[in-house]
């Protein structure tokens, strides 16, 4: 069984078709686990009983700490829930409300790569860098598992995917060093997720570039005539050409997924994807 984790915030409507679409590829293989924000006012609960989704959905039983820029506490939080699950999750893949899958292949891409995450080595010229290197509980991370400068990669962590006992050790190193209070305190957030998993993983796996990277594509957002980064302006929206020319370059059952996409059910992007994935 895997468990997909996501952090949610608004719109119980459009994370209940989000579900929709990954069980349209994974069906029984799969469990999913939302993480509703503190700021949150919607009740998502809805979706953790809608038998017409045919898979399970828990969500999460405490609320922690997140922003735009980090969603670490949502990391925690569904932790906690795996563990109280118990036995039967082999894999934990976590992402983000933004994103739908755009092709099939997604238990097997899974089972065939074990991990998948990006290994991009961190510049200084990076904006959070001096955040990151002068946080504190980031050095006392570093120093006891003997990270060095060189030994930080970074990625995003939507699409990524980890073995259960590599995710388990990584959380739990996490919570030892960046305890909760430092999660509320806003000022100081960093992409911890970011760095955190791209950074663990290669030390403790032990070994040089994964044989899959994440499995969402991220479209760049474009600044509106206002200046304003919004998830919600049309030419920020993933298109049904773009959703076609990623399909036609998948080469072998490899899952693909994309973000951004819009939050209107009626937005043609995803009309297409019902079309050709059933959800």
């Amino acid at each position: 069984m895997i468990a997909i984790v996501c952090p949610i915030h608004k719109n119980p409507e459009a994370v209940a078709a989000q579900v929709a679409n990954y069980v349209s590829v994974h069906g029984s293989q799969a469990m999913h686990i939302l993480h509703p924000s503190r700021e949150s006012t919607e009740d998502f609960s809805g979706i953790a009983s809608d038998k017409s989704l045919n898979c399970r959905v828990l969500i999460c039983a405490e609320s922690l700490p997140t922003s735009y820029v980090s969603g670490i506490g949502s990391v925690i939080s569904a932790t906690r829930e795996i563990k109280k699950y118990g036995n039967g999750i082999s894999q934990v893949y976590y992402h983000s409300d933004a994103d739908l899958l755009v092709s099939d292949g997604f238990v097997e891409t899974l089972t065939k790569h074990k991990n998948g995450y990006r290994t991009v080595q961190v510049q200084k010229t990076w904006h959070p860098y001096k955040a990151m290197i002068a946080d504190e509980n980031f050095t006392n991370l570093r120093g006891n598992l003997g990270i060095k400068d060189d030994d930080i990669r970074a990625g995003r962590i939507e699409g990524c995917f980890f073995e259960i006992d590599l995710w388990l050790e990584m959380v739990d190193i996490i919570e030892k060093f960046f305890p909760l209070e430092s999660l509320d305190n806003t000022k100081t957030f960093w992409p911890f997720e970011e760095i955190l998993f791209s950074t663990l993983a290669g030390k403790l796996v032990g070994m040089g570039k994964p044989s899959s990277r994440n499995i969402i594509q991220t479209k760049p957002i474009k600044q509106t005539a206002k200046g304003i980064n919004d998830r919600n302006f049309e030419a920020n929206m993933v298109q049904v050409a773009e959703i076609t020319a990623v399909r036609s370059s998948i080469a072998n059952k490899r899952c693909v997924g994309m973000k951004w996409f819009s939050l209107d059910m009626e937005h043609p992007s995803r009309k297409f994807l019902t079309q050709v994935l059933g959800a």
